[in-house]
C-alpha cells in the first residue's frame, strides 16, 4: 500500500509539473528587483554595445576590472 501510494505521488507530482511548464517559464523573473536595478545601473554606466557585460560583472568581478 505505502509503495502503491508513493508510485501514484511521484506519478501526480511529474503530471503537475508538466502542467505548471508552459505557464511558469515565460513569467519567471531571471532576476529580483533589486539586481535588475543594479544589472540596469551596470548597463547605463557601460556602452550599449556590452550590455551581456553587465552579468559578467556580478559573476567575475576580478575579470572585469
Amino acid at each position: 500500500m505505502d509503495k502503491m501510494t508513493e508510485v501514484r505521488h511521484k506519478q501526480s507530482k511529474a503530471a503537475f509539473v508538466e502542467d505548471c511548464r508552459p505557464l511558469k517559464i515565460p513569467f519567471r523573473p531571471l532576476y529580483s528587483k533589486k539586481q535588475r536595478r543594479t544589472l540596469h545601473k551596470i548597463n547605463l554606466k557601460k556602452p550599449t554595445n556590452q550590455t551581456e557585460t553587465g552579468l559578467k560583472i556580478r559573476t567575475h568581478k576580478s575579470n572585469s576590472d
